[in-house]
């Protein structure tokens, strides 16, 4: 007899469980170690399953008025997801976030802004990041490394600093796609000029390749000049771009 009412109490105990997560404060989830260690949050506001935080710390990045919402109900197909929105100074945005029972990781429908000193943190030492980049990523998708990408982004002005020196460029363009196993594709273009540059970087495995035409007069070409003969042929006024090479093992 208990057998057979097996699957029902199942179900209870998991609708039981749906119902105390929909009701439990996000204060009390925080505080019970619900979130990594690596995550701090501060000004905590509503239920675990739609609330806010004044500010959310993940290792050395800081973002400001954080919200987001989910629904409990898609735990029974086994998977959490999670529509969130960020309104910082430095980083607007939105979009969702899932993850499986099988730790599969996904980002899709999301729209990011982002000023770029953001990450100056997690760049080489003596290298810095100016400028905003705005982020259309339709999704993407991770296990232990990135699988999937489709995602299109758009570079206002932009300076770079690092030990060879500033490169400063206008708004480019840059369309990324592929996958893990079939290979990545990141196109980047003068959104002003496609002529002036388009490079196509092609990755697979530990395979890269750079092709593409970048004009002799574009002002990212002369700023760049020492540097383009390594991965560039002079024809006329232009550099037409040919390299190939192994990345290394991260």
């Amino acid at each position: 007899m208990l057998l057979q009412r097996l699957p029902l109490i199942l179900m209870v105990l998991v609708i039981f469980l749906i119902s105390l997560v929909v009701t439990m404060p996000i204060y009390q989830a925080y505080k019970w170690g619900v979130f990594p260690d690596n995550i701090a949050l501060q000004g905590l506001q509503g239920r675990l399953v739609k609330g806010s935080a004044r500010e959310v710390q993940i290792n050395d990045l800081t973002l400001n008025n954080v919200t987001w919402s989910w629904q409990p109900s898609l735990l029974l197909t086994g998977r959490l997801s999670v529509n969130w929105q960020i309104n910082d100074s430095d980083v607007q945005g939105k979009g969702i976030a899932s993850v499986s029972l099988f730790a599969n990781k996904q980002i899709s429908a999301t729209t990011l802004s982002l000023n770029l000193n953001k990450i100056n943190a997690y760049l080489p030492k003596k290298s810095t990041l100016a400028g905003k980049v705005d982020l259309d990523l339709a999704l993407a998708t991770f296990s232990e490394q990135l699988e999937t990408i489709n995602a299109t982004a758009k570079v206002g002005s932009l300076l770079l600093t690092s030990v060879l020196g500033h490169i400063e460029t206008d708004k480019i363009n840059m369309i990324a796609n592929g996958s893990d196993k079939e290979g990545f594709q990141l196109r980047i273009t003068d959104s002003q000029n496609s002529d002036n540059m388009t490079i196509l970087a092609e990755m697979k495995q530990q395979q890269l390749s750079l092709s593409g035409l970048i004009k002799d007069q574009f002002s990212l070409a002369q700023q760049v000049s020492s540097l383009l003969p390594l991965i560039a042929k002079k024809q006329g006024n232009n550099w037409v771009v040919s390299w190939q090479g192994v990345l290394p093992k991260m």
